[in-house]
């Protein structure tokens, strides 16, 4: 009578090992500082030798995450205080003290859209962009307020995809060219791949093309 649970048990164990191979050989994951990127070779799509598409997932590491989350909740309350600029609280320094400006909250109306927002920058340099002039702090997801434009259910519908943007990531397809070192900017919904927007794998690009080129086509990809 036992023989069949212990036999049970053990194509189980090894059906497991086989979906955990499966699942290695299938996904390419980059952790950061900040995300997690992850590329799915199941979605790759061969244009030419060498040249593809594929999708990417980017989700928040969870100190992030709970940042975000935290900041969204906080700057919704703030919706029913007139516009204007209120000093954050302390309950946003999520990620310890801040090493930017602590700037104030932004309680503004767009009366040309007849819309309501609250903004708010992290004050931190690991979240900051790298623009033109330099670091430069980055905007909280922006969150919406009710107003002549918005109902009680058009912010509630907005502030739940909100949520889910941060807690399941964001996905987009890029295209890359092995031969060439070139990788595309995003590509979403059904925007031709063809026509796909080709930049250089140079910089924080040249170690997922490096990565995900090797993983594709079993070469080392030319570099540029």
């Amino acid at each position: 009578m036992k023989i069949v649970p212990l036999i049970f048990v053990a194509w189980l164990s090894a059906s497991y090992s086989s979906w955990a191979v499966e699942d290695q050989n299938r996904f390419i994951e980059l952790p950061d500082d900040n995300n997690t990127e992850t590329y799915d070779l199941n979605t790759v799509q061969m244009i030419a030798p060498g040249r593809f598409t594929i999708i990417k997932t980017t989700i928040a590491n969870p100190d992030v995450m709970k940042l975000e989350l935290t900041a969204l909740g906080t700057l919704q309350s703030y919706c029913a205080r007139p516009d204007g600029t209120y000093p954050a609280p302390a309950e946003l320094l999520t990620l310890g003290p801040a090493d930017m400006p602590v700037k104030n909250i932004e309680v503004e109306s767009d009366k040309k859209n007849k819309v309501r927002s609250v903004n708010w920058f992290y004050p931190y340099k690991r979240l900051a962009l790298q623009g033109t002039a330099g670091v430069e702090e980055r905007f909280t997801m922006p969150v919406p307020c009710v107003s002549s434009k918005l109902s009680k259910s058009d912010v509630r519908r907005l502030i739940l995809e909100n949520r889910a943007v941060i807690t399941n990531g964001t996905q987009a397809k890029y295209q890359f060219d092995c031969k060439r070192g070139m990788t595309s900017l995003p590509i979403f919904g059904k925007d031709d791949p063809a026509k796909a927007q080709m930049v250089s794998a140079q910089g924080g690009w040249l170690r997922d093309y490096v990565l995900v080129c090797h993983k594709v086509t079993n070469e080392f990809p030319f570099l540029p």
